[in-house]
């Protein structure tokens, strides 16, 4: 399974799920550590330490589906939280098959590998059932930055009020 942490509009109830995340088999609450921020553009950004992506994504699905895995056989993960960081909060979901899901996700966070895009994909150490699991998340890029503005609760449930 491939394993997809979301903290935004592609959560439950938000804006993106139903269309993007159908296809998702098993959804569960989970946390990570990072920074997270309202984007300019209405969307939340997160970011990760350097020391905590374990690989950046690619459009070979498969090829990132078993990297997942090899991380995820390693014993144990990573579960010290980097120092200025917070706990944020989203779901990790499950996609029984990558090639079928990540294509239209990756268009909807303006992923291209190689190219400069607002977001990447990456994978890093999560929590999920009080246990450490290696899973993709987006995080911004600079480009996706300007004007971004702190959630100092670590959880997006939408854009700030005016």
């Amino acid at each position: 399974m491939f394993r997809l942490f979301v903290y935004g509009s592609l959560k439950r109830g938000l804006e993106y799920h139903d269309r993007f995340c159908s296809g998702a088999e098993d959804i569960t609450q989970a946390t990570l550590h990072g920074k997270l921020f309202h984007l300019e553009e209405g969307y939340p950004g997160l970011i990760l330490p350097e020391s905590t992506i374990l690989a950046h994504g690619c459009t070979d699905y498969l090829r990132d589906l078993e990297i997942q895995d090899q991380h995820n056989a390693l014993s144990p993960l990573p579960e010290t939280p980097p120092a200025d960081t917070q706990c944020v909060h989203g779901e990790l979901m499950h996609f029984p098959n990558p090639i079928d899901s990540l294509p239209a996700i990756d268009w909807l966070e303006e992923f291209t590998p190689g190219e400069p895009s607002p977001y990447q994909r990456v994978l890093t150490t999560i929590m999920a059932d009080h246990r450490p699991l290696a899973a993709w998340t987006y995080i911004a890029t600079d480009l996706a930055m300007p004007n971004a503005i702190p959630v100092p609760n670590g959880n997006w449930t939408g854009p700030p009020s005016s």
